[in-house]
C-alpha cells in the first residue's frame, strides 16, 4: 500500500452537505490539495517507468501458476536499475543475478504469497527484464557465477536442477531446515525470466510462469529506447485525480497503470482482481493513493464496498472510522500483532461519479485528511 507523510491540519468547506448542521460541513484536509494535480513531463527515465509497467501488464495471473498464491502486496515495475528499486532484484534473486544482469532495461518484479500467516508462508517470486538484445540476455543467463556458492545466502550449496520443458534455463535448488527454494533464469529473445519458488512444486511453478510469459511476450513489442520519452505519464486525466506523490523522484509511485497490475500489487490478488472485473475497471491512477475508473457510479459504490470488506478477513483486528463531511468514505483501521509490538495502518476507500480511491495511512488522522482531501478533487473533477 502507498502511504504519506503526517502533514498538519487545515480546513475546507463543502457547501450544502446535507448531513450539516449549517449551510456547509467544514472538511479536515490538512495540507493535502484539494485539486487536480499536474503530472509530471514525459521524459526518458518515467518512460523507462512506463516502459516496465507495459512489460508488467503481460505477466500471468499469479493463480494460473499455482492457486495457492494469493497474497500479495509487491510489485515493482519499470527501470529497476535505477531509483534504488535495484536492491530488489538482488535481495530475491541474488548478487550474481543482480550482476549478470547489470546491463538490463525495464522490467518487473512480483512477490507472492501462500498465506498471511508467518507459520506456514510459502512464497513466490518472478519477473521479466528487457535486454539491449538476444545475445545479452543468453549472456546473462550463462554467466557461470550464477551457479557458485555465496557469502551473501550462507554459502548454502546450490544444487543444480532442471526445470520441466526448459533445460536451458539455469537452476538451482537451495535447502535451509524442511524449506527448499528454487531460483531459475531463461533467456527468451531479448527477454531475462527469473524466478524464485519456495512452494510445494516450485520446479513445475516455475515451468508454468515460464510458459504463460514467454507466450505473452510473442505480442509484446518493446518501445526502442530512443522512443521511451514518448510514453505517456497519464491517461485520460486518471493520474491527475489523484493526492501527489511524496517521492516523485523514484517515478514508481506516479502515472497510470492497469486494473491487473493494480491487483497484483493488492494484499489479496485474487480477491482484488475479481472486484474489478465485476466493476469494469479499465483504467488506474496512481499519486500517494489510487485512483480506479469502474464502468459507472453504481459500480464504483459497490467496488468501494467490496474493496472495504476485502480488509475484513485479515487476521488482526479491524475497527471502522467515519470522515465528518465526507458522505461515503469508508475507513478501517487495521491492527496486525508484530513479533516487537503492533502494527497499525487505517485504510480509506471512497467513490465519487465514476471514480474510485483507496488510501493507506500510517496514522488514522493522516488518513482522514487524505480522504477528505481526495473526495474534494473527484467531485471537482466531475
Amino acid at each position: 500500500m502507498l502511504m504519506v507523510t503526517a502533514l498538519a491540519g487545515c480546513a475546507t468547506e463543502v457547501p450544502g452537505t446535507a448531513s450539516a448542521p449549517s449551510s456547509a460541513v467544514r472538511l479536515d484536509t490538512g495540507n493535502y490539495a484539494t485539486t487536480v494535480r499536474t503530472v509530471p513531463e514525459r521524459s526518458a527515465a518515467r518512460g523507462a517507468v512506463m516502459e516496465g509497467r507495459r512489460l508488467a501488464d503481460t505477466m500471468p495471473l499469479t493463480t494460473d501458476i499455482d492457486p495457492s498464491l494469493r497474497f500479495g502486496g509487491q510489485l515493482f515495475a519499470g527501470a529497476l536499475r535505477d531509483y534504488n528499486i535495484g536492491g530488489s532484484l538482488e535481495a530475491s534473486f541474488g548478487v550474481q543475478v543482480a550482476n549478470a544482469m547489470d546491463k538490463r532495461g525495464p522490467g518487473y518484479y512480483v512477490r507472492v504469497d501462500t498465506s498471511r500467516s508467518t507459520s506456514d508462508l510459502k512464497t513466490m517470486f518472478f519477473g521479466a527484464w528487457e535486454m539491449d538484445s538476444a545475445a545479452a540476455a543468453a549472456a546473462a543467463v550463462a554467466d557461470p557465477k550464477i551457479l557458485a556458492s555465496a557469502s551473501t545466502d550462507g554459502g548454502i550449496p546450490r544444487v543444480p536442477v532442471t526445470i520441466p520443458g526448459y533445460p536451458a534455463a539455469v537452476s538451482y535448488s537451495q535447502t535451509v531446515g524442511k524449506d527448499v527454494a528454487i531460483n531459475s533464469l531463461v533467456a527468451s529473445g531479448r527477454y531475462v525470466l527469473a524466478s524464485y519458488a519456495k512452494i510445494p512444486a516450485g520446479a513445475a511453478a516455475i515451468g508454468r510462469f515460464y510458459d504463460r510469459q514467454i507466450a505473452a511476450l510473442k505480442t509484446f513489442t518493446p518501445t526502442p529506447t530512443e522512443k521511451l520519452a514518448d510514453l505517456p505519464v497519464d491517461k485520460d486525466g486518471i493520474a491527475s485525480r489523484t493526492l501527489v506523490p511524496e517521492k516523485t523522484e523514484y517515478f514508481v509511485t506516479d502515472g497510470w497503470t492497469t486494473p491487473k497490475l493494480f491487483a497484483a500489487d493488492s494484499d489479496r490478488v485474487e480477491d482484488t482482481r475479481k472486484a474489478l472485473d465485476a466493476a469494469g475497471v479499465d483504467l488506474v491512477g496512481l499519486g500517494s493513493d489510487a485512483v480506479l475508473r469502474a464502468r459507472d457510479e453504481a459500480t464504483a459504490r459497490t467496488l468501494r464496498d467490496e474493496l472495504a470488506d476485502i480488509v475484513q478477513p485479515m487476521e488482526s483486528g479491524v475497527q471502522a472510522t467515519e470522515v465528518p463531511g465526507a458522505p461515503g468514505v469508508i475507513c478501517r483501521i487495521e491492527s496486525s500483532a508484530m513479533p516487537r509490538g503492533s502494527n497499525v495502518k487505517t485504510h480509506c476507500f471512497l467513490a465519487v461519479g465514476r471514480y474510485t480511491a483507496v488510501l493507506t495511512a500510517d496514522q488514522t488522522g493522516d488518513a482522514k485528511q487524505q480522504a477528505a482531501a481526495q473526495y474534494l478533487i473527484l467531485r471537482k473533477a466531475g
